[in-house]
């Protein structure tokens, strides 16, 4: 695979079985993310699910709404105020999707003979219960038991059970039927009562492309089949589209048909790119923003805050500072707020009793909901706050220093104390409360500078070098530093 500077994919290769399937290469509407055309080069084309035909070329709307796809016979796709599609024309066939207020889907009519309802989970088909979702997989409604030749009909509700793997996609079904194949349905004992048979058996490719690389069909005849495979996430029929609720994926090229509605929480990757471009970490359960199914719920709220978090841009800078800058605030006012307060607040377990460390409060007089500080320890994270002493401090050289001190709302070495220099600084950089910002402006090559800075205080040819080389060399202090040049974040100097 490849990329073009904003992350989107410019080559794709999939082989399966020892044949190229598809040796895809992309191109992009100039000066935008927008595909312009893919063309394949693979060699295998008998293979299921390789992509159609040897090229493909796309049409966008004003916002950016994918409205044709010639590689899949999408002639156009009409858009509603919340860019979800409400009509697809693919051939001759017209799909049609309704949608809550919200955006929840309600209904999708295929145009098959097949219209399927959403209602507060359940699935049905033709105005028929097809399914009950569960944790473990889903509940079937009575119905022909499933294994080949049976001719015996299931008087009750099966159980399917699922196995998925790491980023909740169905790798294969197994069902518990009520009576086994060929025997009264009265029967008397466990062994005749329940016959597991399994009954769907899925692959995927990394960008969710289903291989089959099971000889026998992917689902056994009798039973249906369910959609909800790559990521639990429904697959849309003949379009291929898989269905993540603010937006649709295509697995074969792997990327959305529209742009990120949450694009400015993620400026770094293209709004059509999917997962971050790694779907082996990272997958998006709701079509907004990616997210790794690895970390624990601290992790997450860590990543939340910003507490570790290098950031890219000044954008990105300010959007964390002002969410721990509500946080420090929240704390401060449950910490401070005495009785009154205290007798107002109920605390809501966010994750669960297995820990005491995140809660919600509630004000019961005006349902107000915020997420406060009630850590057990937070102060020994670091945090930069109010709460625990934190400062931002402005670091560069003295010409650039006073104004950028300003911009940033940093405390320069004026302001550290009474001890020497050298001592002051090495301590301010020590404390893990604190926030760096260091103005790159006047410093030249910072190789150079780090090198120079190797040398010793009062060796230097600068101080801004000494202090330059301290930093890099302690990896706590050069993980909590923002550096800056001509205004703007950069996000790796080094």
């Amino acid at each position: 695979m490849s990329y073009d500077a904003n992350g989107n994919i410019t080559s794709l290769r999939r082989s399966f079985q020892g044949s190229v399937v598809d040796d895809l290469s992309y191109a992009y509407t100039t000066g935008s993310n927008r595909l312009a055309s893919v063309a394949d080069g693979g060699t295998n084309p008998s293979t299921p699910n390789e992509f159609f035909g040897s090229n493909a070329s796309y049409g966008y709307d004003a916002n950016g709404n994918l409205i044709s796809d010639s590689g899949k016979g999408i002639s156009s796709i009409s858009y509603n105020h919340l860019n979800l599609p409400q009509a697809v024309t693919q051939g001759s066939q017209t799909i049609g999707y309704t949608y809550g207020a919200g955006g929840q889907k309600l209904k999708a009519d295929f145009g098959n003979g097949k219209v399927y309802d959403y209602i507060a989970g359940l699935v049905y088909v033709n105005d028929s219960l097809e399914f009950i979702p569960t944790a473990e997989g889903r509940i079937l409604p009575p119905g022909r038991a499933v294994n080949p030749g049976d001719t015996v009909t299931n008087k009750f509700y099966r159980y399917e059970y699922q196995l998925k793997d790491h980023m909740g996609g169905r790798r294969s079904a197994n069902l518990r039927i009520a009576c086994r194949c060929g025997e009264q349905e009265n029967a008397t004992t466990p062994s005749q009562a329940y016959a597991p048979i399994a009954v769907q058996e899925n692959h995927y490719d990394p960008w969710g492309l289903s291989l089959p690389l099971n000889a026998q069909a992917e689902w056994v005849a009798g039973s249906p089949a369910d959609r909800f495979t790559y990521n639990g996430k429904e697959k849309q029929g003949e379009l291929g589209w898989h269905d993540y609720g603010a937006r649709m994926y295509d697995a074969q090229i792997g990327r959305w048909g529209v742009v990120d509605p949450l694009a400015d929480s993620a400026r770094r990757f293209s709004p059509y790119a999917y997962g971050f471009n790694n779907p082996i970490r990272f997958v998006d359960p709701d079509g907004r923003m990616g997210d790794d199914p690895q970390d624990g719920w601290l992790q997450k709220l860590l990543n939340y805050f910003g507490f570790l978090a290098q950031p890219q841009s000044e954008q990105e800078a300010q959007m964390y500072a002002s969410r721990q800058e509500q946080l420090s605030t929240v704390s401060t006012r449950l910490q401070e707020g005495g009785e009154s307060l205290r007798k107002k607040v109920a605390y809501v377990p966010l994750l669960g009793s297995a820990s005491e460390l995140s809660h919600a409060a509630v004000e019961k007089d005006n349902t107000q909901i915020m997420v406060n500080t009630i850590f057990l320890g937070l102060d020994a994270l670091p945090i930069t706050n109010a709460a625990n002493g934190g400062s931002n401090i402005a670091l560069g050289v003295r010409e650039h220093l006073g104004g950028f001190a300003k911009k940033v709302g940093g405390s320069t070495w004026e302001t550290w104390g009474t001890k020497n220099f050298q001592t002051q600084f090495l301590e301010t950089i020590n404390n893990p409360a604190n926030k760096i910002h260091f103005n790159l402006d006047g410093v030249g090559n910072v190789w150079k500078a780090v090198s120079d800075g190797a040398k010793g205080f009062g060796k230097s040819l600068h101080v801004t070098s000494w202090e330059l080389h301290q930093i890099y060399s302690n990896p706590d202090a050069l993980g909590r530093t923002i550096f800056y040049q001509g205004g703007k974040v950069v996000p790796n100097p080094f």
